[in-house]
């Protein structure tokens, strides 16, 4: 698949850990196609991991619901929100949890099992979807802060020189910049704020 990234962890991922990285996602608006997550074992063997996957993406769909009908995210909705009831899109919307955990279910009893193996790291591969070039060096500079952080590390970058700046953002502050997407606000800085890391910030827009 073109621009494939893969993210390699030493620490194997949890199902805690795959939620913490679906929400985050979601807060800040990264789309990821093609997701496949990998858990390799002491004798090398790489076991696709489907229900780690579902995790993932049912989490980030989840964080990214909330701000669907606000700003920018309403025009995704189209046509159908104005023919639908309150009543129905309420109904609509507590329909999804329980299809995702059916998906996942039979996800996870038709996936190779994991259980019996002694897993020593995880993979994830996964492409960038609806990106343009900027939103693409955007992404790469937040997903370059969570490596950094997670001390992952993450190949198939199309701007390699978000890796550096990303971590040193996050050893500068060992954090992340403001999610926008649940304060709903513009995902772009302020230009009132002053500093040379908000204009590199800037800049990538």
């Amino acid at each position: 698949m073109m621009g494939t990234y893969k993210a390699h962890t030493d620490i194997p991922i949890t199902q805690a850990k795959a939620k913490e990285l679906g929400k985050w996602l979601g807060q800040y608006r990264i789309r990821l196609s093609g997701l496949s997550v990998w858990q390799i074992t002491e004798e090398g063997k790489r076991i696709r991991d489907d229900a780690m996957a579902d995790t993932i993406k049912s989490t980030a769909g989840s964080a990214a619901s909330a701000t669907v009908t606000s700003g920018p995210a309403a025009p995704l909705l189209g046509p159908l929100v104005a023919l639908l009831s309150p009543a129905a899109l309420l109904a609509m919307a507590a329909a999804i949890p329980a299809l995702i955990a059916a998906q996942n279910k039979l996800r996870k009893e038709a996936g190779p099992q994991v259980r019996g193996h002694t897993i020593v790291a995880t993979e994830i591969e996964f492409g960038l979807a609806d990106v343009s070039a900027k939103r693409r060096k955007w992404s790469e500079y937040l997903l370059s802060i969570y490596a950094a952080l997670h001390k992952w590390t993450l190949a198939g970058l199309q701007y390699p020189e978000q890796a550096a700046i990303g971590a040193a953002y996050a050893a500068r502050t060992g954090g992340y910049p403001p999610p926008w997407s649940t304060a709903g606000r513009s995902s772009r800085p302020s230009r009132r704020t002053s500093g040379g890391a908000l204009r590199a910030l800037r800049d990538l827009w």
